[in-house]
C-alpha cells in the first residue's frame, strides 16, 4: 500500500518519459506508486520502462491499446487498481519538483482536489504563471461554461475516496473540450466539492503544442535541461520569488483597474464601470476594493439598498480593515440610517483609534439615531 498514486499516461514520448519518472523518483515524499497507463504507446516505452521497473518496484505499466479520445477510459481503470488514498498526476514530458508531493500531501488531507500553481514554460526559456485560483466562483463558473482552462493535470490531485463519488471519473472526453476541463467539470458541479489551489509552483508543464515544430531529440535536450536546473540548489527559491512578484504585480495591475472604474462611474459610465469591475474580480476574486466599487456603483444609480449590501460585504470580507466600516459608515449616514453609522464607525475607531477623521465623523452621528 502506498500514500498517493502517481499517474502518468502516455502515447508517444518514449523519449521524453524517463526524465517524467526520474522527477517523481527524487521526491522528497517517497510513498508512493507510479502508474504509467499506455494509450496506444509504442514498443518503445516498453523497453524504456523495462529497465526502470527493475529498478524501482514502485513503477507499473498499464500496456493498452489507443482507446477513444485520449484513452481516459484507461485512466479510469487504472485507478480502480491503485493503492494509494490520494492521487496525483504527471504529463509524460512534463517534470515535478522535488517538493511536489511534499506539498501535495498536506493539501489534500484538508481537501478533496487541489493543486499549485500552473506554471508553463515557454520554448524560450521564459515562465508563464497561471495566476487564478479555484476560490473564484467566477472562475469555476467560466470553466463550467466555456471551453476554458486555466491548469493542467501536472500539478493537480485529488483524494480517492472523493474520485470514488464522481458520477463517472475519467470517461472519454467530447470531441469539442479536452480531457482535463472534461475531468474538472466533474470535479466543480460538486456541491460538496472543497477545492484548494496552492499560490507557488511545484511542477514544469512544456506545452507540446508549443513545440510542434521541434524534433523529439530537441525537446529531450530541452528537458534534459530543465530536469538538471530544477535540481540545483536555489532553484526553488528562484521559482518561488518569480511567482510572488508575478502575483504581486497581477494583484496591483488589477487593483489599479477599479481607480478607473470610480471615474467612470462619475461619469455616468455605470455599465463600463460594472463590466471592469466584473473583470477584476474575474482575475483577482473577491476583495474589499471590489465591493466597495461596487456600492460607489449602486449609490451612483440611486440603489441605495444595495449600495449598503454591498459596502457590508466589505467589512465582512476584511474586518479587520477601518477603512472598509469607515466607508459603511458614511454611506449609512448618507441614507440616514445612524444607527449603522454609529456601529460603523464605532467599528473602525476600536481598529483604529488614532484618527481624528473617524472620531469627528462619531460626533456627527451621535443622538442622530
Amino acid at each position: 500500500m502506498a500514500a498517493v498514486s502517481v499517474l502518468i499516461p502516455t502515447t508517444e514520448h518514449s523519449d521524453l518519459l524517463p526524465l517524467a519518472i526520474a522527477s517523481v523518483q527524487d521526491q522528497s515524499f517517497a510513498d508512493f506508486e507510479l502508474l504509467v497507463v499506455g494509450d496506444g504507446a509504442s514498443d518503445d516505452t516498453q523497453e524504456q520502462l523495462s529497465e526502470i521497473i527493475k529498478m524501482d518496484s514502485r513503477v507499473k505499466y498499464f500496456p493498452n491499446k489507443k482507446g477513444l479520445g485520449h484513452g481516459e477510459l484507461h485512466r479510469a481503470k487504472a485507478l480502480s487498481q491503485c493503492s494509494g488514498s490520494m492521487v496525483c498526476y504527471l504529463g509524460d514530458d512534463d517534470l515535478w519538483l522535488p517538493h511536489h508531493l511534499e506539498v501535495m500531501m498536506p493539501l489534500l488531507r484538508e481537501s478533496d482536489f487541489a493543486h499549485t500553481a500552473f506554471l508553463r514554460v515557454k520554448p524560450s526559456g521564459e515562465w508563464d504563471l497561471s495566476p487564478l485560483t479555484l476560490s473564484n466562483a467566477r472562475v469555476r463558473s467560466h470553466m463550467l461554461a466555456e471551453k476554458w482552462n486555466f491548469f493542467g493535470p501536472t500539478c493537480a490531485g485529488h483524494t480517492l475516496d472523493a474520485y470514488r463519488r464522481l458520477p463517472f471519473g475519467w470517461q472519454t472526453k467530447p470531441t469539442d473540450t479536452w480531457s482535463d476541463l472534461h475531468m474538472w467539470r466533474q470535479w466543480l458541479e460538486q456541491p460538496w466539492l472543497k477545492a484548494i489551489t496552492f499560490p507557488l509552483p511545484t511542477t514544469l508543464t512544456l506545452p507540446t503544442p508549443w513545440r510542434r515544430t521541434m524534433t523529439l531529440d530537441n525537446r529531450r535536450v530541452e528537458l534534459e535541461y530543465w530536469f538538471g536546473e530544477s535540481r540545483c540548489a536555489g532553484f526553488r527559491s528562484k521559482i518561488e520569488g518569480y511567482a510572488r512578484e508575478q502575483l504581486r504585480t497581477f494583484r496591483q495591475s488589477w487593483l489599479q483597474g477599479l481607480r478607473h472604474a470610480v471615474v467612470m462611474v462619475e461619469n455616468a459610465g455605470f455599465k463600463q464601470a460594472e463590466d471592469l469591475v466584473d473583470l477584476v474580480e474575474f482575475n483577482i476574486g473577491a476583495h474589499v476594493d471590489v465591493y466597495y466599487v461596487r456600492s460607489v456603483i449602486a449609490g451612483a444609480r440611486d440603489e441605495s439598498g444595495l449600495a449598503l449590501k454591498f459596502a457590508r460585504q466589505a467589512t465582512e470580507y476584511w474586518p479587520e480593515s477601518s477603512v472598509a466600516h469607515f466607508r459603511l459608515a458614511r454611506l449609512a449616514a448618507a441614507n440616514n440610517d445612524w444607527p449603522l453609522a454609529e456601529s460603523a464607525i464605532n467599528n473602525a475607531i476600536k481598529l483604529d483609534p488614532e484618527i481624528p477623521l473617524y472620531h469627528e465623523f462619531l460626533q456627527r452621528c451621535i443622538g442622530r439615531g
